[in-house]
This record gives C-alpha cells, structure tokens and sequence, in this order.
C-alpha cells in the first residue's frame, strides 16, 4: 500500500498544474505571465525549502502539516477558481488520502 501512495504523489505536481492554470485564466497582458508563472513557483520554493526533509529550513511535523495543508487548500481553491467544483472535490479527496497515506506509512 506505502508503494500505491508513492503513484499518488502525482498529485502534488498537480497542485502546481492547478496554480499555474488559474493564474494564467485570472489575469490578462503581463499580470496573467506573472501570476500564472509566479503563483506555482512560490509554491513550489515553500515545498523545497520548509516541507522536505532535506529542505534548508525544514519544519517539524505540526507546523509541516498545516503547510502541506495550506498548500494543497490553495490547489483545490485555484481548481474552484477556474471552474472546476466537481474536479476539485476530486481533487481535494485525492490530496487528502495521499497526506494521510503519507503520515500513516511514515513517507514524509
């Protein structure tokens, strides 16, 4: 089961997928590049630098979850934003399971 949570890591690049996607659909002219481009690379910077082990300022486990948690709630909120309700709840049941797969087997 521990090697079936590793497929569902996917889901953690879809978040930046997601991002990316609503900041190119919020803006138009040079605020949609920025966005659109800046949004998942912020994400992706705070994933690097506080959520992996190896990350330069790796926080413990309380503070890691609610960041985890902020980050995929800005997923399933960016999916909402563009349109998608029914994919986003999708989204967020997927984004959940992984997490919990991922403390319950100890993966993180």
């Amino acid at each position: 089961m521990a090697s079936a949570n590793d497929g569902l890591r996917l889901v953690e690049r879809c978040v930046l997928g997601a991002l990316a996607w609503w900041g190119f659909a919020a803006g138009s002219g040079a605020v949609r590049w920025v966005v659109g481009l800046g949004a998942p690379l912020l994400v992706a910077v705070v994933w690097a630098t506080f959520v992996t082990p190896n990350g330069a300022l790796a926080v413990e486990d309380p503070v890691r979850l609610l960041l985890v948690v902020a980050i995929f709630g800005a997923g399933v909120a960016a999916v909402v934003g563009f349109g998608g309700a029914r994919l986003a709840l999708v989204f967020g049941i997927v984004g959940g399971d992984h997490l919990a797969f991922t403390f319950l087997f100890d993966q993180r």
